[in-house]
């Protein structure tokens, strides 16, 4: 008898908060990201919700003279201003699936 899973494990990344709380002052590289996507694979994870919330070229208001808003840039900058395209080769890479989602108020800080 062969038994087949209905479900699949998914995993939410809120990829800003990630970066806002990176260990690094430099930010998150294509390494970090790629080491998550291998990490979710181990765990089990199929497929990825990716917040989306614009990219490095403005679509992120960026205060200045905060640490954790430094390393989001940082961050950016790191990925060629475009996370979600990182992120999207990382998950195939690694044979997950990655869906975006956008959040249109939540685009900048308040």
């Amino acid at each position: 008898m062969t038994v087949r899973h209905t479900f699949a494990i998914e995993a939410l990344v809120d990829f800003p908060d990630d970066a806002l709380d990176a260990p690094d002052s430099a930010g998150l590289s294509a390494a970090h990201i790629d080491a998550m996507m291998r990490r979710l694979v181990e765990c089990g994870v199929r497929r990825v919700s990716w917040g989306v919330y614009g990219d490095g070229r403005g679509g992120f208001l960026t205060p200045a003279h905060d640490a954790g808003f430094e390393r989001l840039a940082r961050t950016y900058q790191a990925l060629g201003h475009n996370p979600l395209a990182v992120a999207v080769e990382a998950a195939h890479r690694h044979g997950l699936e990655l869906y975006a989602y956008f959040k249109p108020y939540e685009t900048g800080p308040a």
